[in-house]
């Protein structure tokens, strides 16, 4: 998740900050790590393989996946990681919000964990982190899973995502909104999910916020210079994309092009879901993760 302000087009979900109040611990409860003089806090729960999850903005809390996708930790040791300026985790000195600072520090957080190698989800900004950390140290990463969060940015993708609204099926609902409220917490959610139900997501909204700072770092440093399509071939590990096929933030077509350059890659398509895929089809995502990251 991802965002620039644009006529027609919305702040996305990648810019909410989900409070966390009242919120229950995963597992054995929420940590901090000291790592390269930053704090960094995770939660940790379950048995089994290390699997890392990433959130999407930057700067969404990552307690929000801990409670959707809890079902993960039935076969996995899972570590929801909050990165640098996000939830409970610590602001760096030097202003530095960049996915390879964000890829380093989960290295260091490996180390901290005493693992060898891990498997990653990375959603919206935590895919492109997950992608960072894995051609650069892809010696310790097992599988990657990337979900609304692709390999490039830019006007190119700009463009792409115009035409993936239009496909939405609230769009007209949307575009009779006034510009103010294209923006508001509302809209977001209304092009976030397929088809957003208030009374089946209502408990969303007491929990949103926008989170500045990582912000303000990726569309004024690397929205506009991310793209790692020419070092793609490079990833010698196995990486799936499950994907929303309404996908407004990171249009599908942009999965398919991943899927291709991928030397391991593969796409895993929702049907009837959108960048919020993972909390309008629960069941479906976790399955698919499950089916990828526990084969032989």
């Amino acid at each position: 998740m991802y965002h620039k302000i644009m006529a027609g087009l919305p702040l996305l979900a990648g810019l909410l900050l989900v409070w966390t109040a009242g919120w229950a611990a995963p597992g054995d409860g929420w940590h901090s790590a000291e790592v390269g003089g930053l704090t960094l806090e995770y939660g940790r729960a379950g048995a089994g393989p290390a699997l890392v999850v990433l959130p999407a903005g930057p700067g969404m809390d990552v307690r929000l996946y801990a409670r959707i996708l809890s079902d993960l930790q039935d076969d996995m040791t899972v570590f929801y990681v909050n990165p640098r300026g996000s939830g409970g985790s610590g602001t760096p000195e030097d202003g530095d919000y960049s996915m390879k600072a964000m890829a380093s520090d989960l290295d260091r957080l490996r180390e901290h964990w005493d693992l060898e190698s891990l498997s990653i989800l990375g959603h919206g900004h935590g895919a492109m982190v997950g992608l960072q950390y894995a051609l650069e140290y892809g010696e310790h990463l097992d599988r990657l899973v990337l979900s609304g969060g692709a390999h490039y940015l830019g006007e190119e993708w700009c463009g792409q995502r115009e035409k993936a609204l239009q496909r939405h099926p609230a769009y007209e609902e949307y575009m009779e909104l006034p510009g103010y409220e294209q923006n508001s917490t509302e809209a977001t959610l209304l092009l976030d999910f397929y088809d957003y139900d208030p009374e089946k997501f209502d408990w969303l909204v007491p929990y949103l916020d926008v989170s500045l700072e990582a912000n303000s770092y990726f569309m004024e440093k690397e929205w506009d210079q991310w793209d790692v399509r020419d070092q793609i071939a490079e990833l010698d590990r196995p990486v799936l994309l499950v994907w929303g096929a309404h996908d407004v933030v990171d249009p599908i077509e942009r999965a398919e092009e991943l899927a291709e350059l991928l030397p391991e890659g593969q796409l895993h398509v929702l049907e009837n879901a959108a960048h919020l895929a993972f909390a309008e089809k629960t069941e479906a995502f976790v399955d698919a993760l499950h089916t990828f990251l526990l084969q032989d």
